[in-house]
């Protein structure tokens, strides 16, 4: 029988409705991410000069260096980095490729300990590379534990925590280094930590007992940061040391939705097991199921689903279901369809769903591998409608 002109004004309706209703930007964490000395002397631009001694400590030429030194080169020589970022100096070269004996060689002609300001400190290098006895030759000689340096306001510990490098983590803590300092964006080490995946550094921060608490100037804690990065090894030590599950930020997202984004399964089964909200939405309208929904997440839909996650439907529209038609995810569309097998009212959506499709399969340029995809989500939706008309 022909379709009325009102169903098929309703299937192009929300067939348009679901075309425009991509992923809302989910605003990510900022995270100083530091060069260390090597990349930095790789990428200086054309016609910058690089200092003689910084060169020769950067390449390890320890001859070289000690014949600049006697001959009167400047120990605290350094080059600067274009656009303000943090410079390089003689010593951070030689600490950045863990060369102790450069380094006991400029420290002894002289060489500032922490670096002329502007310049990453030294110890920042050692712990970037994660060079422990670098580090302990400079603690040793008074360089600062607790150095803050840079527009981004980045330390010495935090570079540990993008080392991944605990054994300097925790040498620096012993030394008196703030687990608590914040970046300029108030990124704390343990946030640092959570983001870098070094659950290693997050151990010892945990044993200097961090706020587990403190979140960044958006709203993200360090379950945030592991779950949008998808570390769940760290997400899981910090939920088992006492961390929140279910908290948002100021945008209204949460971590299950995060992780629900990102495809981390793991992360998603720790903060289920934790007691997070399962339907935890924006403003707009997101929730975690979503999120897995709009990536393809079929493994991940599934677990909210079986946790008794919402799937949506909202009237005449179900997004989640236009959404598996519209990116072509036909394991997705199965978990939803048996999810509400029985459901009296889903004879609508099913049709919607099969116009829906019916209208890409016409396209004459859809490639092989998209065509196959919505075959499946045809056929799936074609077995639903058998099963509603063998229930009704």
């Amino acid at each position: 029988m022909r379709k009325s002109l009102f169903f098929q004004s309703f299937v192009l309706w929300t067939f348009w409705l679901g075309a425009s209703a991509t992923a809302e930007p989910m605003p990510g964490p900022e995270v100083p991410s530091l060069a260390a000395a090597a990349r930095a002397l790789g990428d200086h631009p054309p016609g910058v000069d690089v200092p003689p001694v910084v060169l020769a400590a950067a390449t390890g030429n320890l001859a070289d260096l000690r014949h600049l030194l006697k001959g009167g080169a400047e120990p605290d020589a350094e080059m600067r980095r274009a656009g303000g970022g943090l410079g390089v100096s003689a010593l951070g070269a030689a600490a950045s490729v863990g060369d102790v004996a450069a380094v006991a060689a400029l420290l002894a002609a002289g060489a500032d300990v922490n670096g002329p300001e502007g310049t990453l400190p030294p110890l920042a290098e050692a712990a970037l590379g994660c060079h422990p006895a670098v580090a302990r030759v400079l603690l040793a000689r008074g360089a600062s534990a607790g150095l803050v340096r840079g527009a981004a306001q980045v330390t010495p510990l935090l570079a540990a925590c993008q080392g991944s490098c605990p054994s300097i983590a925790s040498m620096l803590l012993a030394d008196g280094a703030n687990p608590h300092a914040e970046t300029s964006r108030g990124v704390t080490p343990l946030m640092a930590a959570a983001w870098w995946g070094s659950s290693g550094c997050l151990r010892a921060l945990l044993a200097y007992d961090p706020d587990l608490l403190a979140t960044d100037h958006d709203g993200h804690d360090g379950v945030y940061f592991a779950a949008v990065r998808d570390h769940p090894d760290c997400l899981q030590l910090l939920l088992d040391a006492g961390s929140h599950a279910d908290r948002t930020t100021i945008h209204g997202w949460s971590a299950l939705m995060a992780a629900a984004r990102s495809g981390c399964e793991p992360c998603v089964r720790s903060l289920i097991q934790h007691h997070a909200d399962i339907d935890e939405s924006t403003p707009a309208g997101w929730t975690a199921l979503r999120e897995a929904v709009e990536h393809c997440h079929a493994g991940i839909a599934r677990m909210l689903l079986k946790a008794n996650a919402s799937v949506g439907r909202r009237g005449p529209r179900w997004p989640a279901l236009e959404s598996t038609v519209r990116n072509m995810c036909p394991e997705v569309m199965k978990a939803l369809l048996e999810s509400v097998a029985a459901a009296a009212d889903l004879r609508k959506h099913v049709d919607a769903a099969a116009e829906q499709v019916r209208a890409r399969l016409q396209s004459s340029d859809l490639p092989d591998e998209a065509q196959a995809k919505l075959e499946q989500c045809r056929d799936l939706l074609d077995q639903a409608r058998e099963r509603l008309e063998d229930g009704s």
